[in-house]
């Protein structure tokens, strides 16, 4: 081999070597670099979930145990089955009474209906027993008294059990302003916590008006109106029957005679509008709509018509001290009820109720806002709106919708498929078929890729995403995801949720803000 060959294979060795030794130094360097970077991977992750599971401790916990059914009883308890008895938690899963009763139902002035053994009686919050099971029925305390059955009759009880009215009726009714209807040899009549006899036991019904000493009797003869004190005018009216009534709107009572329709004072006794209309409807807020012909006449609670009638296919809805009505010559009429008259009118042809001083109204083919003195405050420019409770308003436009203030200021951009849920500073949206969550300052807190959601606060999400459900929980602008592993979860009250197990049974969410 000539000297050349030789340097070129010594060369070509050396070549080798080094490259060998570089290719050790570098393979050297990944593994001591893996070593470094794995541990702190797992370090970063451990981290991660501990920050995580830290968070979620501060928002909500998760019961181990299973309940076989649970409900409300009340904003503060929760009522729960195990091993088909029932027992009462609190709202942080703190047992009060553990399961023993067959049945309770919700708490009602700090009382609860328990049954056990096939016998009711009462509970407080507190999980004592203050009333002894006893009776085969009771209702609920209404301001502090209860009906009970005892021995097939019943009887009143105040809130320490004590009888007022011993058990002597077949039937008993405890209106919300301590009225008392009773049922006697199969007649209705109206007694005094006292057991005096207010109205005697001739009736088949006894109906009480919002005016809380005055009734209505029904006998064969049809209704009359009865006051337990009686006056002369009474005594005038004792023989006055009508054959059906609307509810009362202050003294006034429309009732029916002989097909019509007129009005009783049921103070004075004394008809305020004789019975010739055709029809008659009560409205709450303070006012009567009358029908007769082709006309409908609006009637105050002070005795007085409004001056204008309307066509009476006129459409009427009332709010916020406003009566808005829909008449057939195109305008919507604003109707103060106090003032008891017209104080403004706009071309329209469809009208919502008003809310938070505001509704919305439709002209032809577009939709706007108008304030209580029927002025637009946003034009009518879009082609749905719907008015929340705090100053905003769902609108949509161009088959999109999105979210704007009363001020017309856009909250939310006109692009999204539906707006959900608005709460507590956030809405929901859906685009593109899947559902997200953004904040009122436009900022997208959770991405369009869940299939429901629900808004508990400004901090607590519940999403589902095909047949599972998660709890996000937001810190700021991150929102952490746990998965809740279930395809079911139900209300139970405002700070506890049901989770519905594989085996179908309950373990309890409760939030802790």
């Amino acid at each position: 081999m000539s000297n050349k060959k030789k340097k070129a294979k010594k060369r070509k060795k050396t070549v080798e070597k080094v490259s060998k030794g570089i290719n050790m130094v570098y393979l050297k360097k990944f593994f001591i670099a893996v070593a470094i970077a794995v541990p702190m991977l797992i370090i970063t992750v451990l981290g991660y979930n501990t920050y995580k599971a830290r968070i979620a401790n501060g928002y909500f916990k998760i019961s181990k145990e299973e309940f076989e059914n649970v409900a409300s009883a009340g904003s503060n308890l929760i009522m729960f089955q195990q091993n088909d008895k029932w027992g009462i938690m609190d709202k942080r899963g703190h047992i009060i009474v553990k399961p023993q009763f067959e049945r309770i139902l919700p708490e009602c002035e700090r009382l609860l209906p328990v049954k056990r053994e096939g016998k009711w009686g009462f509970i407080n919050i507190n999980g004592k027993e203050v009333v002894d099971c006893k009776y085969q029925n009771v209702t609920s305390f209404t301001k502090g008294i209860a009906a009970v059955c005892y021995g097939g009759k019943w009887g009143i009880i105040d809130n320490t059990g004590r009888y007022l009215v011993k058990p002597q009726y077949q039937d008993i009714i405890i209106h919300t302003n301590k009225t008392i209807a009773a049922k006697k040899n199969n007649k209705w009549g109206i007694i005094s916590l006292e057991n005096k006899v207010l109205v005697p036991f001739d009736y088949d019904d006894v109906q009480v008006l919002e005016d809380e000493e005055t009734f209505l009797v029904k006998n064969k003869k049809g209704y009359k109106v009865v006051k337990p004190r009686s006056t002369k005018n009474e005594k005038m009216f004792e023989n006055f029957y009508f054959s059906d009534f609307r509810i009362n709107v202050k003294n006034c009572l429309p009732i029916m005679i002989d097909g019509k329709w007129g009005i009783l004072d049921i103070q004075t006794f004394q008809q305020r509008v004789p019975a010739s209309y055709e029809d008659a409807w009560s409205h709450k807020e303070g006012w009567i709509e009358l029908k007769k012909g082709n006309r409908t006449y609006i009637y105050f609670k002070t005795g007085r018509f409004l001056t204008q009638s309307f066509d009476r296919n006129a459409v009427m809805l009332s709010s916020d001290n406003l009566i808005c009505v829909k008449d057939v010559d195109g305008f919507i009429y604003f109707i103060n009820i106090n003032k008891e008259k017209i104080v403004n009118r706009v071309k329209g042809d469809e009208i919502t109720q008003f809310n938070a001083g505001y509704a919305a109204v439709k002209v032809g083919q577009k939709w706007g806002v108008v304030n209580q003195k029927g002025e637009f405050v946003i034009k009518p420019v879009y082609d749905a709106i719907w008015l929340g409770e705090k100053n905003y308003m769902i609108v949509q436009k161009n088959k999109k919708w999105g979210l704007l203030n009363l001020n017309g200021d856009i909250l939310l951009p006109i692009r999204y498929d539906l707006i959900g849920e608005v709460k507590s500073g956030l809405v929901a949206f859906q685009l593109n078929g899947n559902w997200g969550v953004a904040d009122l300052n436009t900022k997208e807190l959770v991405s369009a890729k869940y299939n429901e959601i629900i808004i508990h606060s400004n901090n607590i999400i519940f999403a589902r995403r095909d047949v599972k459900w998660f709890i996000l929980l937001r810190k700021g602008y991150k929102v952490l995801s746990y998965s809740l592993n279930t395809s079911t979860i139900s209300k139970i009250n405002d700070s506890v949720y049901g989770i519905i197990t594989p085996n179908n049974k309950y373990r309890l969410l409760f939030l802790l803000k």
